[in-house]
């Protein structure tokens, strides 16, 4: 259940920036943490599918019980490979479309490429925290650019209705 004052801003995060949108695939990075949880309910609500990454099973669990569709331990597992597999990316062309319509991302920097692997072609990767770093290194934009991907930036911060 939503109870923080800090998950206000998430709702407009899932419809406005992300625009979650009915049947799509959104990946929750983080799915067990305040923020996560309350992203997978918010997602099935949209009528959505929820994957999402957790550092243990115990996590993956608390997510899956609130309606997330698959976990990956980023751990022990590669969440690409987890999400290629979940919406059958063909492994020889990254390009046909399957992958994630949305990351919810409170990771950033060590997930870049990981994110883009993952991301359908035209999907939506919204950045609204930093915890795994700000420092890139790579081709973000080149491979981003070849999805035709769209990276969104917001904060989880009270807004203003104007």
């Amino acid at each position: 259940m939503i109870k923080t004052r800090e998950h206000f801003s998430l709702p407009s995060i899932v419809s406005t920036t992300a625009q979650v949108k009915e049947g799509e695939v959104v990946l929750v990075h983080a799915g067990a943490s305040g923020v996560g949880t309350a992203a997978v309910q918010l997602v099935r609500l949209f009528g959505a599918v929820s994957i999402v990454t957790a550092g243990s099973q115990e996590k993956l669990q608390v997510a899956e019980k609130l309606g997330a569709a698959a976990g990956y331990n980023y751990k022990e597992e590669s969440f690409v490979q987890g999400v290629r597999d979940f919406t059958g990316v063909n492994r020889e062309c990254y390009l046909t479309g399957k992958g994630v319509n949305v990351i919810l991302d409170c990771i950033g920097g060590c997930n870049w490429e990981k994110n883009v692997n993952s991301l359908a072609v035209d999907g939506r990767w919204v950045l609204y925290g930093t915890m795994g770093g700000r420092a890139l290194e790579g081709d973000l934009l080149g491979k981003l650019l070849s999805k035709r991907g769209h990276l969104l930036c917001s904060l989880l911060r009270s807004r203003s209705l104007e």
